[in-house]
């Protein structure tokens, strides 16, 4: 697992959603733990593909249900 993807999208969370970085974990599930709005689980989306230069796919983010499957989707993509 990358850490710095991890420690990247904990920010990126954190100042769109307000939510303390200790709740975030790579288990934690984007909408149900992390109790994300629809709108803000598409700025975290925005700010995550600007901060590294990737697209993800709609078909790619249903595929997406954990903060760890979100960071290995991203490390994919980098690669």
């Amino acid at each position: 697992m990358n850490g710095e993807i991890l420690n990247k999208i904990k920010e990126i969370i954190m100042d769109i959603s307000d939510i303390d970085v200790s709740e975030i974990q790579l288990d934690s599930s984007i909408m149900d733990d992390l109790d994300l709005s629809s709108v803000e689980a598409m700025t975290i989306l925005a700010e995550i593909q600007r901060a590294y230069n990737i697209t993800i796919s709609a078909n790619e983010l249903m595929d997406v249900e954990t903060v760890g499957e979100l960071v290995e989707l991203i490390d994919r993509k980098i690669q």
